[in-house]
């Protein structure tokens, strides 16, 4: 139970020959991210199905504030929003180190084709890719691998906190500063550029539009959002050398203690609820109409609402982790993991179903759907995962995608079917 697998977070392990049976991985780490990928849907399928200046509206769509939508959006900004991203950041930073057997250009080599795999899928499909942001991260994690512990954790926590920056630089310049410029300039352009191109009529238009012109408008919004933005680079980064470090513990292999994990589980989840509660409390006062949101509270909001969301994430890691210690759960987990073994391909699977449903050139039905309605969609994708993935892997190793990356960075086809992967072996 102790034994560190081969793990990468979004994606199952790279080698240099065939992919390991079931019975050699570790089945924790294939559940913990199975969770975080069906978290994932519920945070995506919200971005794709309405305007980006409705996101934290639980009124939108549905003509008024029905609990149905209230109890849905909040428990989503309490449970879900920023935990998933922030444990597929946990687990990939601790593959950096489970794979620190290959060598490192052969690991370099894996990283600059799942930024390729991440353009693709930006340009292709959705601007809110994350796996360019995993890559680049992944470079900066794979340099600093040998770090001892200390450091890695360190580090990562005083990376994590500097991504507020971005919304703390003005507020700070605002308060201490009778300048009326109150932005770095590089900030105050990327904001224009970006509401405009949020703007409600540029923004349905393109969702409207065919696929070539909401291709134009991705490329702007990626350039924007992705390359002259620090806050994903800062916050995915810094939890990657949080992963790093447990990993080196041997924690998040299940070597710890089951109280340890219990420890961890008791003290993320309640001080994590409690800071996410503290940054969701003044948008719920706002959306009921108990107030109006100062831009000071609404920075104190997004900051406490961050912080909490990594705590909360490395709560979950620790009660998922205690759970999996118990046979008859990691039994009745196997679906989970079969989710989490195909993780990149129902990553990409998500954003494929999400544009056909969404996107004006297929089934338009963007800007249409209530907080409540995007559980249909929601559900939808999880019983298909949970239906699908397990019996794919009893086929086979590794998912679709997984399998063309691991050909790509291995430089020849690898097997894919299990009897293929045994002749190989």
């Amino acid at each position: 139970m102790g034994r560190l697998a081969d793990h990468e977070g979004i994606i199952p392990p790279m080698a240099s020959g065939a992919p390991k049976p079931p019975a050699a991985r570790n089945l924790q780490l294939d559940t913990l991210r199975g969770f975080a990928v069906l978290g994932m849907v519920v945070v995506s399928v919200g971005l794709f199905a309405r305007p980006f200046g409705a996101l934290d509206d639980p009124t939108f769509a549905a003509g008024g504030l029905e609990p149905a939508n209230l109890w849905t959006w909040g428990l989503g900004e309490l449970l879900v929003e920023g935990k998933a991203i922030a444990i597929f950041a946990l687990l990939f930073g601790a593959g950096v180190v489970m794979l620190g057997e290959r060598g490192f250009a052969q690991q370099l080599l894996r990283l600059v084709f799942l930024f390729g795999i991440g353009a693709a899928h930006a340009y292709g499909l959705w601007s809110g890719d994350l796996l360019m942001v995993y890559a680049a991260c992944g470079v900066v994690a794979l340099l600093l691998r040998r770090l001892p512990v200390g450091v890695l954790l360190t580090l990562g926590t005083v990376l994590v906190v500097s991504a507020l920056h971005e919304e703390l630089v003005p507020e700070l310049r605002r308060a201490f500063s009778a300048q009326e410029t109150v932005a770095p300039v590089w900030f105050q352009e990327r904001d224009a550029a970006l509401e405009e191109l949020y703007a409600p009529d540029v923004e349905r238009a393109a969702h409207e539009g065919t696929w070539l012109e909401q291709a134009r408008w991705r490329a702007e919004v990626v350039w924007w959002r992705v390359f002259r933005s620090t806050f994903e680079l800062l916050r995915c980064g810094g939890l990657m050398l949080i992963g790093m470090a447990l990993a080196k513990t041997g924690f998040l292999a299940g070597a710890a203690r089951r109280r340890s994990y219990l420890a961890v589980a008791g003290v993320g989840l309640v001080l994590g609820a409690a800071l996410t509660g503290l940054g969701l409390w003044p948008e719920l006062q706002e959306v009921v109409g108990q107030g109006e949101l100062t831009s000071q509270a609404r920075t104190i909001a997004f900051a406490a609402g961050h912080v909490g969301a990594a705590v909360m994430a490395l709560g979950l890691v620790g009660a998922l982790l205690f759970a999996c210690s118990n046979a008859i759960v990691r039994r009745l987990a196997r679906p989970l993991a079969a989710v989490g073994r195909m993780s990149l391909s129902n990553y990409l699977v998500q954003s494929l179903v999400c544009v056909l449903v969404y996107q004006g050139w297929a089934f338009g039905r963007w800007g249409t759907h209530d907080v409540a309605d995007q559980l249909l969609v929601v559900g939808a994708l999880w019983a298909g995962y949970l239906l699908f993935c397990p019996l794919w892997m009893m086929h086979f190793r590794l998912g679709p995608v997984e399998w063309f990356w691991r050909s790509l960075t291995c430089l020849k086809l690898q097997p894919l079917a299990v009897e293929e992967a045994v002749d190989h072996e």
